[in-house]
């Protein structure tokens, strides 16, 4: 997850390529998605956040995952049309 928030591209593919599970959760109940879909945190590098964001989406990442507060990645993928098109 903080690969994600933090825009790791190729920490996120080399977690994934070693079957990182792209659903965990963190104790908020967030997954990696929630993270790297900038409804959790600030995003400085729109195309890093995009290639974090569909790399986790090609793995399988829920997009209907509800955190501890009942948000979900789906939701703000709205604020990124290129990654929501790839859905």
């Amino acid at each position: 997850m903080y690969a994600t928030s933090a825009r790791q591209i190729e920490c996120v593919r080399l977690l994934l390529e070693h079957k990182a599970d792209v659903n965990a959760r963190s104790k908020w109940g967030r997954t990696a998605l929630n993270f790297s879909n900038g409804s959790f945190s600030m995003s400085y590098l729109e195309r890093d956040q995009t290639a974090c964001t569909l790399l986790l989406l090609e793995a399988g990442a829920d997009v209907n995952a509800a955190d501890n507060d009942g948000n979900t990645a789906g939701s703000a993928l709205y604020a990124h049309p290129e990654a929501s098109m790839k859905v």
